[in-house]
């Protein structure tokens, strides 16, 4: 969760945050490849993948309602996403 913010915050003027989303959930798909192969090592690191991506997403959702509805919407839309 940390880095994922860190990184949106760190690239925050140049790359809008949806985008990083969109990173986030192909990162997701390719760790849902990778438990597909259900060998040993491929599924502690596709366990990995997906738990960064998803504590990602959990980051990264608050920082994108914001950014594309404002802070006049943002309590109203947080409850209805979380």
């Amino acid at each position: 969760r940390t880095s994922a913010g860190i990184l949106c915050d760190t690239f925050a003027g140049r790359v809008p945050t949806p985008a990083f989303c969109i990173l986030n959930m192909a990162l997701m798909c390719g760790a849902h490849l990778l438990l597909a192969v259900s060998a040993i090592p491929t599924l502690f690191a596709g366990a990995i993948v997906a738990g960064f991506s998803y504590g990602g997403f959990w980051t990264l959702l608050p920082c994108s309602v914001v950014e594309l509805f404002g802070l006049g919407n943002f309590a109203t839309l947080y409850g209805v996403q979380s």
